[in-house]
């Protein structure tokens, strides 16, 4: 185990007193990240990040989300596709709790750009911008 002044905490393999290997890291607001380390750094490659509402499971990069991967809030709406630094970029499938869909191109977080999204058995195509 390893603790910062910050308050962020690591719990797992200890190398050397590096963190290595199989680990989770908390940070002070209570994020979370479950995965691989080497020599004291996140390593690239599949893990779990969680935060107070949402969970992403997949590909991950310095600790954050990056490439494939689904992003679900606890409401159960979720987000599939290709992350870039914690956000949705590229194409990626929001599933709403009602059933509705929306199939787009994701800049930042939000559809930008051709999209279709089929609701209550209605499809509807359009081009999004900023969201």
């Amino acid at each position: 185990m390893k603790k910062w002044p910050s308050g962020d905490v690591y719990t797992g393999q200890v190398v050397d007193g590096n963190m290595q290997g199989k680990g989770e890291y908390v940070w002070a607001n209570g994020v979370k990240f479950r995965g691989q380390f080497v020599n004291d750094m996140f390593a690239q490659g599949k893990a779990e990040k969680i935060w107070k509402t949402v969970t992403y499971v997949g590909e991950t990069a310095e600790g954050m989300a990056n490439g494939e991967g689904v992003k679900t809030w606890t409401s159960g709406t979720k987000i599939t596709g290709t992350f870039k630094k914690d956000k949705a970029n590229g194409a990626a499938v929001l599933t709403w709790t009602d059933g509705s869909v929306l199939r787009a191109r994701f800049i930042n977080g939000l559809a930008e750009g051709p999209g279709e999204k089929v609701q209550d058995g209605s499809i509807f195509k359009g081009n999004y911008k900023a969201g």
